[in-house]
């Protein structure tokens, strides 16, 4: 699947997971930023999400790094950790036509394992500060 832009929310878990993807140059975008216990507005987040994804005119795919609470509004369904839903733009919202999970991604690309497996893992990429720790972030 051709990726043709990568944007991701401006919180650094959801940075470096695009980083780590390395699909592209990746475009931090407050329209994806979490609004988890009223960090953010709601209503104004998800209303420019919905407007960024109905108006992408890429020859390809957009890719989008957000947060659990983000997808629920988005989709109206639940995401797992680890886990990518891909939708099709539609008149009235968005229809889900596939999911993927990362650890499969990650059974198929031997080269990501540890920086992808430390995602999933909740451990703090190499060089982190305090990456020998078991800091939640």
């Amino acid at each position: 699947m051709a990726i043709d832009a990568v944007y991701s929310s401006q919180w650094c878990r959801a940075l470096e997971t695009a980083e780590l993807m390395a699909l592209g140059a990746v475009v931090p975008a407050p329209w994806l930023n979490s609004f988890f216990r009223g960090r953010g507005d709601q209503v104004a987040i998800t209303q420019a999400a919905r407007e960024r994804i109905a108006g992408w005119q890429g020859p390809g795919n957009m890719l989008l790094v957000t947060h659990q609470v983000n997808i629920t509004a988005l989709t109206g369904g639940g995401v797992s950790s680890g886990e990518m839903v891909v939708v099709r733009p539609q008149e009235d919202g968005f229809t889900v036509v596939g999911r993927l999970s990362v650890r499969r991604v990650i059974a198929q690309h031997p080269a990501s394992r540890a920086d992808i497996g430390d995602l999933v893992t909740r451990r703090p990429p190499p060089g982190f500060p305090d990456a020998g720790a078991d800091t939640k972030y």
